[in-house]
């Protein structure tokens, strides 16, 4: 382990990288998500819900390779010093007007962990200081104590244990991210 890794797991710690991925990478992703199908879900996917708008209400494409996949492999591999990990890397759309129908209908979806990880990353692909990525002290908070804007191409990652919760600027029909988890083998 190294000090960016103890950085996020022991002091909750954030780490903002700004144009992750190199341009034509974060271009060919642009294109993944006009030319791919995404799955109708929903978060917190391990909770049963009796529709998709119960939850937050979200489409999901999962990427289990590629160059993408390998890119960020790597890139949790040199900066955390973590050579035996699982990776899960999703892109995911989430539209204002399916989100103002669910149970998360405000600003702020649901505030959560993500169990069963040791760290994530969120690379956003509009620039909003409206939307982006909330964190919050407990989960029972109503605000958060900051918030990070979405701007295109920044990686945001954080410790799975933090809580957080997406920020919906309904001024854009559709929310698009990267998000992934590193989970212990």
């Amino acid at each position: 382990m190294n000090e960016l890794y103890n950085n996020l797991q022991e002091d909750g710690g954030l780490y903002l990288k700004p144009n992750f991925f190199p341009e034509k990478m974060y271009n060919n992703l642009l294109d993944k998500f006009e030319k791919n199908t995404f799955a109708e879900t929903f978060e917190p996917a391990k909770r049963l819900f009796g529709h998709r708008f119960q939850g937050y209400p979200c489409h999901n494409l999962i990427l289990e390779e590629g160059e993408e996949y390998n890119f960020i492999k790597n890139f949790i591999n040199t900066s955390l010093n973590l050579n035996e990990f699982n990776l899960v890397v999703k892109l995911r759309k989430v539209y204002s007007d399916e989100i103002l129908k669910s149970k998360c209908d405000g600003h702020y979806g649901y505030v959560h962990t993500d169990t069963g990880s040791l760290v994530a990353g969120v690379v956003h692909f509009e620039q909003t200081i409206d939307g982006g990525t909330a964190f919050f002290e407990h989960y029972i908070d109503k605000h958060p104590d900051m918030k990070v804007g979405a701007y295109p191409n920044r990686l945001i990652m954080y410790s799975s244990s933090k809580y957080h919760s997406s920020c919906q600027d309904f001024n854009f029909k559709v929310r698009r991210i990267l998000a992934f988890f590193v989970e212990k083998v």
